[in-house]
């Protein structure tokens, strides 16, 4: 698989089929492992061959050679080979790229395979995305009040990978390191995933109901689903609109005080106090209230966010 074609794997096989590489000179592409002459790879279409190929990782400029009639030919680097099978194989691969010619003048190309005289584009590469995947759709959808908070680009990050359940949690770290530890450090209770750390976990849950009592909405949940819930139902807060940008970033502020909580917990040994978490997230919410939401002061007022244009 090429270096371009590693990069869209994680898009998935159904996508990768629907690419296919114009050649030109052929260095960019893998003789074997990429979709060039064919619906699929030469490797899958033609095992056997494969099976008996020198050098596997060839691109097709190396199984070309330019000398001989009619410009150049294909020269397979093939070990000996005994069964018929295998004579026949190599007979049909030879019959499907005999028509094939590099130019060397020209670069290799990805394009669509519906239409290979359009060339690949990122942008034609998102329409596809959001068209066949429903859930990538869904996933998209549910995440653009991310980029709208009034909040730091990293704390916007963060969240954004909390909701994909991409966070360097002890439950994710485990699917390469299985040897470690799954266990959460707050509450020493139960697994550390995304959902457990920020919504399940009886360590924080007394911080959401200060959070609760301060705002005057429900704060509980128990997975990143209800969360996004919970986040939409503070986008139809009432009061000034100042008061409303302010209150939307109450959420990220607290769970980025849990993140940074739970990792000085791990690596400098400190305790976890409610306490401390929730003046870190007012804290938190006065400061990007005043750079970001254009707040003069944000206080506590009787167990009420009260917010002071600036």
């Amino acid at each position: 698989m090429s270096f371009i074609s590693r990069g869209w794997f994680a898009l998935g096989e159904e996508f990768l089929s629907a690419l296919r590489w114009q050649i030109g000179k052929g260095d960019r592409v893998l003789f074997w492992a990429d979709r060039w002459c064919s619906d699929e790879p030469l490797k899958t279409a033609f095992p056997r061959v494969y099976r008996v190929a020198n050098n596997r990782d060839s691109t097709v400029q190396q199984c070309w050679s330019s000398e001989g009639a009619g410009g150049g030919n294909w020269q397979l680097h093939l070990r000996r080979i005994t069964a018929e099978a295998e004579v026949t194989e190599v007979a049909n691969l030879l019959l499907l790229i005999q028509e094939k010619v590099l130019q060397p003048e020209r670069e290799d190309v990805l394009a669509w395979a519906s239409n290979p005289d359009e060339p690949f584009k990122v942008k034609e590469c998102y329409k596809w995305w959001r068209r066949e995947s429903v859930e990538v759709t869904d996933m998209v959808d549910q995440t653009k009040w991310i980029w709208k908070r009034k909040v730091p680009l990293k704390v916007k990050i963060f969240m954004w990978l909390a909701f994909q359940d991409c966070l360097l949690t002890k439950v994710y770290r485990a699917r390469w390191r299985p040897a470690e530890g799954m266990t959460c450090e707050l509450c020493n209770a139960a697994p550390e995933s995304v959902d457990h750390l920020f919504g399940q976990c009886p360590a924080v849950a007394a911080l959401w109901g200060l959070i609760g009592a301060a705002t005057g909405i429900h704060t509980e949940f128990h997975s990143r689903d209800e969360m996004w819930q919970l986040m939409k139902s503070y986008s139809r807060l009432g009061g000034s609109r100042l008061h409303a940008r302010v209150l939307k970033t109450v959420i990220p502020a607290a769970l980025w005080a849990i993140w940074l909580a739970r990792n000085k917990r791990i690596f400098a040994g400190h305790r976890f106090y409610v306490e401390n978490i929730w003046e870190d997230t007012m804290g938190l919410v006065a400061a990007w209230g005043r750079a970001l939401a254009g707040a003069g002061d944000v206080r506590i007022v009787r167990g009420e966010i009260q917010v002071d244009p600036g």
